[in-house]
């Protein structure tokens, strides 16, 4: 899974960049309606408008459960999970196995996983993960003024 937008809504803007409607994701996520009603245009202007989001290693709440709400009562898709997914069955390799195939250094355990990773992250992967280390990619270290690490690069 790649890094995903942190935004939880859809603006558009008026010619002069105004905003002048938000909708949350889950009402928009494959709905051309916006498309169609108020045009391309106003939607590209309102990604143009919104302030840069910085990448991190969780999801909205809008991405992590609600897609799609429109069509269920109680809950709605979960892109984060379905793209890890849909990695595994594209057979894209996990995170130690895409260091390793990028010449990158392997850790052998937890504590190995602080060289490129905040400790807090690796305590909270190690009482999830409790088979080993195998875990994504979103949690190890950025370089300075970049919003990826290592793998992106």
């Amino acid at each position: 899974m790649g890094p995903l937008p942190n935004t939880d809504h859809v603006e558009l803007r008026d010619e002069s960049f105004t905003l002048f409607e938000k909708f949350p994701l889950r009402e928009t996520y494959l709905n051309p309606s916006l498309l169609y009603n108020g045009g391309l245009d106003d939607v590209v202007r309102g990604m143009f408008g919104q302030k840069a989001q910085h990448v991190h290693r969780f999801t909205t709440e809008e991405i992590r459960g609600r897609l799609m709400q429109r069509f269920f009562q109680n809950h709605g898709y979960d892109l984060t999970a379905m793209s890890i997914q849909r990695g595994r069955d594209h057979g894209i390799p996990p995170y130690l196995q895409w260091r390793k195939f990028c010449n990158l250094p392997i850790p052998d355990s937890w504590e190995d996983l602080k060289e490129f990773m905040k400790e807090e992250y690796v305590d909270s992967l190690r009482d999830v993960y409790l088979a080993g280390l195998d875990f994504g990619h979103l949690n190890q270290f950025n370089y300075p003024k970049l919003d990826l690490g290592r793998k992106y690069t």
